[in-house]
């Protein structure tokens, strides 16, 4: 994320994050079932406006 805003910082007006991260509810799980490791991470909502 910092490499992207670093390259676009001039371009950008306005980022809104949204969903999981911004209601502050968001999913970092990781469970076993029968052997098997499962992983669930949430994704990043954004909208990004630029000039």
């Amino acid at each position: 994320m910092q490499q992207i805003l670093a390259v676009a910082k001039d371009q950008i007006v306005l980022i809104i994050l949204y969903g999981w991260y911004a209601r502050g509810d968001w999913v970092k799980d990781m469970y076993t079932e029968d052997h098997t490791t499962y992983s669930y991470t949430s994704d990043f909502d954004l909208l990004v406006e630029k000039k």
